[in-house]
């Protein structure tokens, strides 16, 4: 017996300024100010989970190691429905066992998650944080 599956994911990223040196309510992306990227992935096939998923964003070598962004130590969380409970779970950015890992190496700097195991219609979400200087 075949089992037909349909497993099509979508990905989007988006970047949001959440506070600045100048203090206003409505913060921009300024030299100071901190900024949270959002990456989602949904699983939006009709058959079949999307099991031991991984996600990975780049961050551009050159924007960090020129000092345009700074990482945000322990800033990840995952937000998927097989890891916490479906709850929003912090991470650490050392490989030590949970879901994410940040390679901070000078050639590397990239973020890697594992989204564990999802049906369709659900989705994973990552966040994690930088200062613009």
């Amino acid at each position: 017996m075949i089992i037909p599956t349909d497993v099509r994911l979508t990905f989007t990223k988006t970047v949001q300024a959440l506070a600045d040196p100048v203090g206003s309510g409505f913060p921009k992306a300024i030299p100071g100010a901190d900024i949270r990227y959002t990456v989602t992935v949904t699983h939006v096939g009709t058959l079949g989970d999307a099991d031991s998923v991984l996600v990975s964003d780049d961050l551009d070598v050159n924007i960090t190691s020129l000092g345009y962004l700074q990482w945000t130590p322990e800033s990840m969380e995952i937000t998927a429905p097989d890891v916490g409970g479906g709850a929003p779970t912090g991470l650490s950015d050392a490989a030590d066992g949970d879901e994410g890992e940040f390679d901070n190496t000078p050639e590397n700097r990239t973020i890697t998650v594992g989204c564990g195991a999802w049906s369709p219609g659900e989705t994973c979400t990552l966040t994690y944080d930088l200062v613009i200087q």
